[in-house]
């Protein structure tokens, strides 16, 4: 046995070497990738400064917008350029306020007095060597009725503060504005580029990931309550980020889609000094959550259940495969720390005298129903028939090839479903050999939906993090799905019509979302899903014609949201589960990003999806999303 363990410890050595050569090689490339990609998508030719000088032009007001910065931990070379950056904007209507203490060289403090002696938008403002206090300072100096923050190392795009601008006429009652971002290297090459999500609260929860550029309503900054105590200020812009957001929806947080900001350093790890500043966050909202630091970066969020212990029903739909099923159910029943289960096993016809006498013993356990359906394979109807009989809060989809990682993976899931405005709770699923089977759904990966991170090794921290950080996503799997029963009888369950098989897990996330709830995924709920074991390959030739019309009808029914998933970026590919460039991206400097990205929800397709909105279900759903 010893023998065994040795070489199975040395097979998993030698893929994880290959995996990590396999990613550096991936990076490397995407590195010469990026240079590439710059230059043909996000390069300021004469055509496209005309088409933005247009939009400059085409403005319906003006908003001014000013900028801060710290004058410290930058060379006084790398200073001018970032204060020349902000004075040949496109757009000209801002104010920089510039935070200089005492003990700064006379040269660099004698070089900003030139800059401001020949431009009067800019100011000098004497502060503190601390890195709040010179912030805080700069920000009393503020007369405009916007602001962002500026690192004295970085660079500004030269449309930057334009499509800033024009984000605010467009969306006039939003109150934050955030940008994607990349960095420069030593020769100030552009490179690591950073393609953001739209408003991800949960995200933002895991990570600070708006950091630059975010540009806020000055008077919400001002009653933010910020102590400005931290002398880090990647901690800072993290707090002013979470405290300025958490009265606000997506409708209030806006990302625009194009790189506007050159970072000199990435993101710093901000340990457990971040780690505290998201748990005194949660803790002044009134949420019991456990905080800490990754290693792998950003921080693990665990939000404690409710208490005392709701009941959880657990549906697994069957059909023979006893060998897939037993593992199953077993580690449910042994592994699962939260006391309050029922399981419903849904038997759709099985046959083999085994699963038969299995079926047989596992009803004598309280814990446990099984009931039996003997019509044609319909995922959504066993599923449904299910969670009509659940006497549970809560429900779980839980399919027949998966198998219960950790003991707290229930617990886990119920801390997220019971927060208001929840839908769908998705987990972290591995492939046997612990690859990544599921870390979120992304819309129009391979057409319809795909798993982001597909197949990437265990303790790879994928792109930005997001294969290991608490977020939200469009849609999540019903290989392991938790909902509140209410939500799911309100929207009406799986479509067992129009998605008897694939994508019904997709859709009832869709429905979810369109009526105004979030679905989220959790890294911390881990089980191994063997996909597909028991009923086989969509693209099978017994299978194909029933996928071809499942696919249509996803395209018919949610087309425009599948083009445009705001837990996704329009500049990476639709083609790369694994966060690859979009070559073209599906913005363009050309016309305004909202020409093409606004509205993520196609009306009629929400209108065909959503319950009828005057039913008690409905209402009732209304009323837990704090809708109306």
């Amino acid at each position: 046995m010893e023998r065994v363990r040795n070489l199975v410890s040395s097979i998993v050595s030698v893929l994880q070497s290959a995996n990590r050569r396999r990613l550096q090689h991936r990076r490397a490339r995407r590195g010469s990738d990026y240079e590439r990609w710059v230059h043909c998508h996000d390069t300021l030719t004469p055509r496209v400064t005309a088409a933005l000088r247009s939009r400059l032009a085409a403005l319906p007001f003006h908003p001014t917008i000013a900028l801060v910065m710290h004058a410290r931990g930058a060379s006084l070379q790398q200073l001018k350029a970032s204060i020349e950056s902000v004075r040949t904007q496109l757009y000209p209507h801002w104010e920089l306020r510039i935070a200089c203490d005492a003990q700064a060289p006379a040269s660099l403090r004698h070089r900003l007095a030139v800059f401001a002696a020949r431009d009067t938008r800019i100011r000098l403002i004497a502060c503190e060597a601390h890195a709040g206090a010179g912030l805080r300072t700069a920000l009393a100096a503020v007369s405009a009725p916007n602001v962002g923050i500026v690192g004295a190392s970085d660079v500004l795009a030269a449309h930057a503060l334009l499509l800033v601008a024009e984000a605010m006429t467009r969306h006039p009652h939003a109150e934050v504005f955030y940008t994607d971002e990349d960095e420069l290297d030593a020769q100030g090459r552009r490179h690591n580029p950073h393609f953001k999500c739209d408003w991800n609260l949960e995200l933002l929860l895991s990570s600070h990931y708006l950091r630059h550029l975010t540009v806020y309503r000055t008077e919400r900054v001002r009653r933010c309550g910020m102590a400005w105590h931290d002398d880090d200020e990647d901690v800072l812009q993290h707090e002013l980020a979470l405290r300025c957001t958490e009265t606000l929806t997506s409708v209030g947080v806006v990302h625009i889609p194009h790189v506007l900001y050159h970072a000199r350093r990435g993101a710093a790890a901000s340990g457990e000094r971040g780690a505290g500043i998201v748990r005194e966050h949660l803790a002044r909202l009134g949420l019991q959550v456990g905080v800490d630091a990754d290693p792998l970066g950003g921080y693990r969020l665990s939000f404690a259940p409710p208490s005392p212990a709701p009941l959880v029903s657990i549906v697994i739909p069957t059909r023979d495969r006893l060998d897939l099923l037993q593992p199953c159910v077993q580690s449910v029943l042994a592994k699962t720390r939260h006391p309050a289960i029922e399981i419903i096993v849904v038997d759709n016809g099985s046959t083999e005298s085994s699963t038969l006498h299995y079926l047989e013993r596992l009803a004598a356990d309280p814990r446990v129903r099984v009931l039996r359906d003997e019509h044609p394979f319909n995922y959504a109807d066993l599923n449904n028939l299910a969670v009509a009989q659940a006497m549970g809060e809560y429900v779980v989809l839980l399919n027949n090839d998966t198998e219960v990682v950790k003991p707290d993976w229930l617990g886990e899931m119920l801390g997220l479903a019971a927060l208001p405005g929840i839908g769908a709770v998705g987990a972290r699923l591995w492939y046997d050999d612990m690859s990544l089977q599921h870390a979120g759904v992304i819309l129009g990966l391979g057409g319809v939906a795909g798993h982001a991170h597909r197949q990437l090794q265990a303790g790879v921290a994928g792109y930005r993090g997001r294969a290991h950080l608490l977020q939200t996503f469009s849609a999540v799997t019903a290989a392991c799905l938790m909902v509140r029963r209410a939500h799911y009888v309100a929207v009406g369950g799986l479509d067992r019509d129009a998605f008897a098989v694939a994508y019904n897990d997709v859709d009832f996330c869709l429905r979810l979302r369109a009526a105004g709830l979030r679905n989220v995924w959790t890294p911390n709920a881990e089980l191994i899903h063997r996909e597909s074991k028991s009923r086989g390959s969509d693209l099978a030739d017994t299978q194909i014609e029933r996928y071809r019309g499942e696919v249509a009808r996803m395209l018919e029914r949610w087309g425009h949201a599948l083009a445009h998933d705001p837990a996704y970026n329009p500049n990476l590919s639709l083609a790369d589960a694994n966060f690859g460039l979009a070559w073209p991206p599906r913005v363009s400097l050309l016309s305004p990003w909202f020409d093409t990205t606004a509205g993520s929800l196609n009306p009629q397709a929400a209108r065909l999806a959503r319950p009828s909105p005057a039913s008690p279900a409905w209402n009732e759903l209304a009323a837990a999303a704090g809708g109306s």
